[in-house]
């Protein structure tokens, strides 16, 4: 009985004592941004207006046809160290990031420009799960994409409200008809 009251008190001490140690935190010095761990620091998205939460080959792919093709201002997130160095001498505009991670986002400097965001990230899961840490963040005014490798991930998808989902193998097939379409008309054959 004494342990479940003991609960019981602090339930109703703790939230209050946290606000304060919130209020507290404010009031102490902050570091400047050289001085903090990097894995700690703000991830500054400038004035990017499109972001690619995923940057193998379907999301590598992605950015440079947003950015070429339509003249979005694209930033990637990467997790992979090795991948990310790649992307970076390759020219890629890229920040390392896990976009499932809820630290992640709490360090992201939104910048209210970005109009889309993509999840191409392989896994099902990750997706689903950047999509709701977006929520959770607020980004309710852009587009959200993603691309689905099965049809259960597609319907799963739409069910959480994502606003366009690509079925890996059926936007290959349609991207493939349409140039050979474009081609065909090309070549007046």
């Amino acid at each position: 009985i004494a342990v479940s009251a003991g609960f019981v008190l602090s339930s109703l001490v703790n939230p209050r004592n946290a606000s304060e140690a919130s209020r507290f935190a404010h009031r102490l010095p902050t570091r400047p941004p050289d001085k903090i761990h990097p894995d700690d620091r703000p991830v500054e998205i400038g004035n990017a207006t499109a972001l690619v939460l995923g940057m193998g080959r379907v999301g590598r792919a992605t950015y440079v046809q947003l950015r070429d093709e339509h003249g979005y201002d694209v930033l990637g997130v990467e997790h992979d160290p090795h991948r990310l160095a790649s992307l970076r001498s390759q020219g890629f505009n890229v920040v390392e990031g896990d976009a499932t991670d809820y630290d992640f986002w709490a360090r992201v400097v939104r910048n209210q420009m970005v109009e889309i965001v993509v999840l191409a990230m392989p896994s099902q899961h990750a997706n689903a799960d950047a999509l709701r840490e977006l929520r959770r963040i607020g980004y309710e005014n852009g587009i959200v994409a993603a691309v689905a490798l099965y049809r259960e991930d597609v319907e799963e998808l739409e069910g959480l409200g994502i606003d366009v989902v690509v079925h890996l193998y059926a936007g290959a097939g349609e991207a493939l008809a349409d140039r050979a379409v474009e081609a065909q008309q090309e070549h007046g054959v």
